[in-house]
């Protein structure tokens, strides 16, 4: 043990420095491995960068917009879409909010338009839907594919060589989310990566093709004639025979940073449904047995067991009531909602049943004030069993 110890300390007093090196070298490789191997990849990917915060649900919304109309790039059978969003403002836009009393963290802005360059220059996201300042920025720079380059003939919706009206297309007023943004939003496409060669520049080159052809489509999309596109949308219930059902509603606050949207999606009868109307709809999970309440409620159990504030409960405190004796007679709907401001407040206005087929869930934003944090909430609405005999679709909407 003496001599192993004696060799130990020789090869550590000469050789200390190449350890640390090789042992960071090793740590490093192990980390970009389990990075690499574990992310999650994407079909596609696009930015949005202007002065709107988009909420969580808003950004799921969008990216199903886009997964409507995309192909499966990878060919794994399913199309997978993912957005980032930068929020930026004109020094016009900052001179105004500040004039309302806005405060702005100069290192904020800073590291926002840093990100905002290093996607421009090499980043995964090649289409952007861009305020007119941050457009301008990089069309200046001759950042931009000439739209003449992309179509035959230059759309009727286009903001000048580059650069398309997304308000002006059927793409930007048909679906939720996407018609959120400001109208003066601009939809145009990035040229080819300068870091290209660094990337694999057979494999950018496809994938930069591919993103052409989903900007062709974006611009091209035309909404079924049924749908309502112009500015005023009808929040009308839908035009059935329809009856209203007894229900019992509440909200709870989730107080974790967790969005309670992407949990409940897996459990929901109408994500489908989400992105495909001129209606905002709220994720629903319909609840018929002890046994999906448990799933569910061990689901969401794992990501939120915090509370929002002391008078509050956790999901699982607040559906402890509903055993198996609850479900003989009744059902639960659980609605998953995501708000900008947390002063925003809901109530189920109705639950109807249209045409013995389907459910309809219509709830109502009530807002006193307006705060600056983003919220979310669920709601747990409680039905008879027997008012839903024949239905097979549930869906849940804003009516405001």
């Amino acid at each position: 043990m003496s001599d192993l110890r004696k060799k130990w300390e020789n090869y550590w007093y000469h050789y200390k420095i190449q350890t640390l090196i090789g042992l960071v070298a090793v740590v490093t490789l192990i980390i970009c491995s389990v990075q690499f191997f574990t992310r999650e990849v994407h079909d596609y990917r696009l930015m949005y960068a202007g002065p709107q915060i988009v909420a969580l649900q808003d950004i799921v919304y969008m990216e199903k917009a886009v997964e409507e109309i995309a192909d499966d790039y990878d060919g794994n059978g399913e199309v997978a879409v993912a957005f980032d969003d930068i929020v930026m403002l004109s020094p016009e836009e900052r001179e105004a909010a500040m004039e309302a009393g806005a405060v702005f963290n100069a290192e904020f802005l800073n590291t926002s338009m840093t990100e905002y360059y290093q996607q421009i220059v090499g980043g995964d996201a090649v289409i952007c839907l861009l305020s007119p300042y941050m457009y301008e920025i990089v069309h200046e720079s001759d950042g931009f594919l000439l739209l003449c380059e992309i179509f035959d003939e230059i759309p009727d919706s286009a903001y000048d060589d580059c650069g398309i009206v997304l308000s002006r297309t059927d793409f930007g007023r048909y679906f939720n989310g996407i018609n959120d943004l400001p109208e003066n939003t601009v939809l145009c496409i990035r040229r080819l990566s300068t870091m290209a060669k660094f990337k694999g520049e057979e494999k950018t080159k496809k994938a930069h093709a591919a993103s052409i052809e989903l900007f062709r489509r974006m611009v091209e999309f035309d909404a079924p004639e049924s749908a309502d596109t112009s500015d005023e949308q009808d929040t009308a219930a839908p035009a059935a025979i329809s009856s209203a059902i007894d229900h019992q509603a509440k909200f709870v606050r989730a107080g974790s940073a967790v969005d309670i949207a992407e949990i409940i999606s897996r459990h929901s009868e109408n994500a489908s449904s989400l992105a495909i109307s001129s209606v905002q709809h709220i994720l629903l999970s319909h609840v018929a047995n002890a046994d999906e309440m448990s799933a569910l409620r061990s689901d969401i159990a794992e990501y939120y067991s915090n509370k929002w504030g002391k008078d509050e409960s956790t999901f699982t405190e607040a559906v402890q009531e509903y055993d198996a004796e609850f479900f003989d007679d009744n059902a639960l709907f659980i609605l998953a909602l995501c708000e900008p401001s947390g002063s925003i407040q809901h109530e189920v206005e109705f639950v109807r049943v249209i045409k013995g087929e389907s459910v309809s869930v219509g709830v109502e934003r009530v807002t006193d004030a307006k705060t600056n944090d983003v919220a979310f909430w669920y709601g747990i609405v409680e039905v008879k069993k027997s008012d839903l005999e024949e239905v097979a679709e549930f869906d849940a909407w804003y009516l405001n």
